[in-house]
C-alpha cells in the first residue's frame, strides 16, 4: 500500500489531469501578477540600452545603488550575453527564463495566465517528470517572490486613473443613448412599434452602449495601473467586473427572466440611485426572490 501511494500519490506524477490531459499545476493569482511584473518591457525605463555580459553582470547592475536609486530598472530593454549569443531583452525577461529546464525555447514575450498555460503544457510534453516538477517549483518561487516587489494593490486611486477625460466621455455616450431611448418609447407611445421591438431595440441599444463603454474604458486604462495589470495578466478578475465598477452596471435581468428595458446606468465607483440599486439587487438575488 505504501509503495502504491508513493507511485501513484505522488505529486511529480500527477502533473496532467485524467479528465482532459491538462497540467493540474498552472500557477494561478498572485504568482501570475508577479511573473507578469517579472517578463514586462517598460519604454524609457532606467538603465535602457546598456549592454550585460551576462545575467550576473545584469545583477550588479541591478542591485546597485546610486544616490539610493538603481542604475537598471528590471523592465529595462537591454542586450545581455547568454548562451554566447548576445540578447536583446529585459533583465526580468532573462530571470523568467531562468527558472525553465536548458534547451527550452527563450520566451522574449509577456507572460500572463495564458503564456504560462502554454509553458507548463509545452514542458510536460518535451521533458521528463522531474525537470518539470522542478521548473513549477522555480517559476512558484519566482512568481511570489515578485508579486512581492511588484506592489500591485488596489485602492479608490486606481479607479480614478485620470483626470475625468473618461468620466466626461462615458457621460456624453449615455446621453446620446438615452436620447435614442426617448425616441424609441414615443415610437411605441404613438402606437408605432409593438412591446417586443420596443423591448428588442431598447435591449439592442443599450447592450451596444455599454460595450461601448467597455470599450472605452479598455483603451483608456493606463498599462501600468494596478486594476489592468490584474485583468490583463488574468490573475483576477475581468473587463465586466471593472466596467461595473469605473464604467457602467449596464442592462439587467428582471425577476421574470428578461432584462429590463431601462438599465442601471450608474457605476459603483459613483454609486446607483436607489431605484438602480433595487433592479440591480433583485438581479443579483433572483433565485432568493423567486424562492420567497
Amino acid at each position: 500500500a505504501q509503495a502504491e501511494a508513493r507511485i501513484l500519490m505522488l505529486a511529480s506524477n500527477n502533473i496532467l489531469k485524467p479528465s482532459d490531459g491538462r497540467p493540474v499545476a498552472v500557477p494561478t493569482q498572485d504568482m501570475i501578477i508577479g511573473l507578469y511584473h517579472l517578463t514586462t518591457l517598460k519604454e524609457g525605463a532606467v538603465g535602457e540600452g546598456k549592454v550585460f555580459g551576462s545575467i550576473a553582470e545584469a545583477q550588479l547592475a541591478f542591485d546597485a545603488r546610486i544616490d539610493g536609486k538603481s542604475i537598471l530598472d528590471l523592465q529595462a530593454l537591454v542586450k545581455i550575453r547568454m548562451n554566447g549569443e548576445l540578447r536583446e531583452t529585459t533583465f526580468g525577461r532573462a530571470l523568467f527564463n531562468q527558472t525553465l529546464p536548458v534547451g527550452y525555447e527563450y520566451q522574449e514575450r509577456q507572460v500572463g495566465k495564458k503564456e504560462i498555460g502554454q509553458i507548463v503544457t509545452a514542458l510536460v510534453e518535451g521533458f521528463s517528470r522531474t525537470e518539470v516538477a522542478q521548473a513549477l517549483d522555480r517559476i512558484k518561487d519566482a512568481g511570489f517572490y515578485w508579486a512581492t516587489r511588484s506592489g500591485v494593490s488596489m485602492s479608490i486611486s486606481d479607479a480614478n486613473f485620470d483626470s475625468g477625460e473618461f468620466e466626461t466621455q462615458r457621460a456624453k455616450m449615455i446621453i446620446a443613448a438615452e436620447a435614442e431611448h426617448t425616441k424609441i418609447q414615443e415610437a411605441f407611445d404613438s402606437g408605432l412599434k409593438s412591446d417586443l421591438e420596443r423591448r428588442d431595440e431598447l435591449g439592442s441599444l443599450w447592450f451596444k452602449r455599454t460595450n461601448e463603454i467597455q470599450e472605452l474604458l479598455q483603451n483608456s486604462i493606463p498599462a501600468d495601473n494596478a486594476i489592468s495589470k490584474m485583468v490583463n495578466s488574468g490573475a483576477r478578475g475581468n473587463w465586466l467586473q471593472i466596467r461595473s465598477i469605473v464604467g457602467m452596471r449596464g442592462p439587467v435581468a428582471t425577476s421574470s427572466g428578461d432584462f429590463a428595458p431601462m438599465p442601471v446606468k450608474g457605476n459603483y465607483l459613483l454609486g446607483l440611485t436607489a431605484n438602480e440599486y433595487f433592479i440591480n439587487a433583485t438581479g443579483a438575488r433572483k433565485g432568493n426572490a423567486d424562492t420567497a
